[in-house]
């Protein structure tokens, strides 16, 4: 898992998608102007993650175990019990517009929050017919807005999954195509 969080409605990053069609090689995501938090889940060990975004909200998670990322370390959830929880702060709750997104590799069809902030703004992975669906989140100025895809994120390889909202609208992405 490697998750972002930026305040604006940018669609999924073009680079981490898959070079915008480019055939380029994904590259990790890095902090720039519109970065509220970024984990890259690279540490390895541990039970922590640092953020490398501007308001230092380094994760902590329990049950979860070290594995290989997509780009090198990674955190394996088991779908059950093990969670990342990262501590609650008012930046994390934009008031307009909001992109929440990451890389996942499903093993199995499983129920998974990517993103969860007290259930109002998420990015998760839902067990579904044919594997697991993606479903989006968010709540802006105390309204919540949720979105389930359609098409199952096939298992056994990384994907860039994504929600955004532009402030009308919430939409969800799948390796840089409209869910």
């Amino acid at each position: 898992v490697l998750a972002a969080c930026h305040d604006g409605d940018f669609g999924p990053h073009q680079e981490a998608a898959g070079g915008g069609g480019t055939g380029a090689e994904p590259a990790p995501f890095e902090v720039d102007g519109s970065t509220i938090a970024l984990w890259h889940f690279d540490e390895g060990s541990g039970s922590s993650c640092v953020d490398a975004g501007p308001h230092h909200l380094d994760a902590s998670f329990a049950a979860a175990s070290w594995s290989e990322g997509r780009f090198g370390s990674g955190v394996q959830l088991d779908g059950v019990s093990a969670f990342v929880r990262v501590p609650s702060d008012d930046a994390l709750y934009p008031t307009e517009q909001v992109t929440i997104e990451g890389w996942v590799k499903v093993h199995d069809v499983i129920d998974t929050m990517m993103w969860d902030t007290q259930n109002t703004q998420m990015l998760a992975l839902i067990a579904g017919d044919g594997g697991s669906l993606p479903r989006g989140a968010v709540r802006v100025d105390h309204e919540q807005v949720l979105l389930d895809g359609t098409d199952p994120v096939p298992p056994e390889a990384w994907h860039h999954v994504a929600v955004c909202f532009d402030g009308e609208t919430l939409r969800l992405w799948l390796d840089g195509a409209q869910a």
